[in-house]
């Protein structure tokens, strides 16, 4: 619900190969990778849980580490395909500044507190907390930006806040 607001359009200007504007937006489309994301999420977080609750191998810091090296190989190939020339050209740390760096700060620093989460709780509670955190930037996003909710945004927003006290 809160993914759906019929009173805002959102247009993308494409260039195309021969210099032209192309206008497009699939809303299925969008409504579909956001179905697809959770649900890999979802069966990811599970998955995650069940490693760092069952598997005693190694130790909680050591998996961490070898989880991160794997997704920053793929990140790493994902970038190099996406934006190769550029960074050969340019380098791979142009265009970086002190917004850039603390924005992978707090991104590294979420991804060890969710780690903690799914060791000391459960994939269950990650996903409220992450609704509730959506819910109150929302909220501070009305006074400091001007946001204005839609009717589907605010039944959303108290389904997760309702969800949130039956659970607990």
């Amino acid at each position: 619900m809160v993914q759906i607001d019929s009173h805002t359009s959102v247009t993308t200007s494409l260039l195309t190969d021969n210099g032209n504007t192309k206008k497009e937006q699939s809303v299925p489309l969008g409504m579909t990778a956001v179905l697809a994301a959770s649900l890999v999420s979802g069966f990811a977080g599970v998955y995650m849980e069940k490693i760092f609750k069952k598997q005693r191998r190694t130790s909680f810091w050591i998996s961490n580490a070898q989880l991160y090296t794997f997704g920053m190989l793929l990140g790493l190939i994902g970038v190099i395909y996406q934006d190769g020339v550029e960074i050969s050209r340019m380098g791979f740390f142009y265009g970086y500044d002190i917004v850039v760096c603390l924005v992978i700060l707090f991104a590294s620093a979420g991804g060890i507190i969710v780690s903690l989460i799914l060791k000391y709780a459960s994939c269950i509670t990650k996903g409220f907390a992450t609704s509730c955190a959506i819910v109150l930037s929302s909220i501070i996003s009305v006074y400091l930006f001007d946001f204005v909710p839609s009717v589907l945004f605010v039944a959303g927003a108290l389904s997760v806040i309702a969800a949130v006290l039956l659970y607990s």
